[in-house]
């Protein structure tokens, strides 16, 4: 690993020896290696998803997990043309472009989610989780404007 020039830091940019090996591993099917992956990089990655949901815990740990997720469904894919901090990173930051695109959608298309307590909420969702029948349910904009 190298380290950066501003601050003296490990750089995630260059991966080691032992991270390929590790990435070849997963690749490969091992679940402990892939493990490892997790816990070299998941302190980066809460801290992007952090800084995406702007500091809401609940978003930022589903947003975490999501990608970790996602990656061990792609990682037989990924190809090792970047290291696989920077390839957590787009993965992290394309799963929250696509949570806050779809709550865009479904307010030009007049729909928001109406919580239990009958206020409407706003906050994105992630599109793939299923919303549970008994906390929320989709409503139309003009039923959650009515008295």
């Amino acid at each position: 690993m190298t380290t950066s020039p501003s601050k003296g830091a490990p750089s995630r940019a260059t991966p080691n020896a032992e991270e390929i090996l590790l990435v070849t591993r997963a690749r490969a099917g091992d679940r402990a290696a892939f493990g490892e992956l997790v816990v070299r990089h998941q302190d980066v990655v809460w801290g992007l998803a952090w800084r995406l949901t702007r500091g809401r815990r609940a978003l930022a740990e589903d947003l975490a997990q999501e990608a970790f997720v996602r990656a061990l469904a792609g990682i037989a894919n990924f190809r090792g043309d970047a290291a696989f901090g920077t390839w957590m990173h787009r993965i992290v930051l394309n799963l929250h472009i696509n949570r806050n695109s779809t709550l865009a959608a479904r307010h030009e298309r007049g729909q928001l989610l109406a919580r239990p307590d009958g206020e409407t909420d706003t906050q994105p969702l992630l599109a793939h989780h299923p919303i549970p029948p008994c906390s929320t349910v989709l409503v139309s904009e003009s039923r959650a404007s009515s008295p």
